[in-house]
C-alpha cells in the first residue's frame, strides 16, 4: 500500500505521540499511592480536558500502570464511578 502522507502530517503525528506520552505521564505524577481517583478529579488535578484525561487514564489501565479498584464516589460530580489507582510495582 502505497502512502502519500505530507512531511507535516508526519511530523504533527510524532507530535501527538509526544503530547500524549506527557499527558499519561502528568497523571501519574498527580497519582498518590494507596489513592483512589475519579477519573475527573485526575482531569481537574492535572488540568486538562476530562476526554484526554480519559483516554490517557484508559492506556495507563491497559498498560498495567493503572487499575480500576473500586465504585467511588465522585468528589467532583457526586456520582458512583469506577476508581483508578496507581499499580504499585
Amino acid at each position: 500500500m502505497k502512502t502519500n502522507a505530507s512531511l507535516h502530517s508526519i511530523e504533527t503525528y510524532h507530535q501527538i505521540g509526544a503530547l500524549i506520552a506527557n499527558q499519561d505521564q502528568l497523571i501519574v505524577s498527580a497519582m498518590e499511592p494507596n489513592q483512589v481517583y475519579s477519573r475527573r478529579q485526575l482531569s481537574r488535578i492535572v488540568g486538562i480536558e476530562n476526554t484526554a484525561a480519559c483516554r490517557s487514564i484508559n492506556g495507563l489501565i491497559a498498560n498495567g500502570q493503572l487499575a480500576e479498584v473500586s465504585t467511588i464516589k465522585c468528589p467532583i460530580t457526586g456520582r458512583n464511578v469506577g476508581g483508578v489507582a496507581l499499580m504499585l510495582v
